[in-house]
């Protein structure tokens, strides 16, 4: 909704954004091992009653993702 912002601006604001949810999530797993993955707007309560997330998967759907989506980004 930002209409100042040109598409260069943009993608280096989703490129921060994402560089801190991976750092984020590898702070997580790195302390606490399995944790719940969330990737979406919480909306209610109920949304946050997430089980755990295996390891694996938040390194393969989030981290790695996520830092390679910043690295390639102009």
């Amino acid at each position: 909704g930002i209409t100042e912002w040109s598409d260069a601006d943009i993608q280096k604001a989703l490129a921060e954004v994402r560089t801190l949810r991976a750092w984020y999530y590898f702070n997580l797993v790195r302390y606490f091992g399995d944790v719940p993955m969330t990737t979406s707007i919480v909306t209610s309560l109920d949304s946050v009653q997430l089980p755990r997330t295996s390891l694996k998967k938040i390194y393969d759907e989030v981290i790695i993702p996520d830092l390679e989506f910043a690295v390639n980004s102009p």
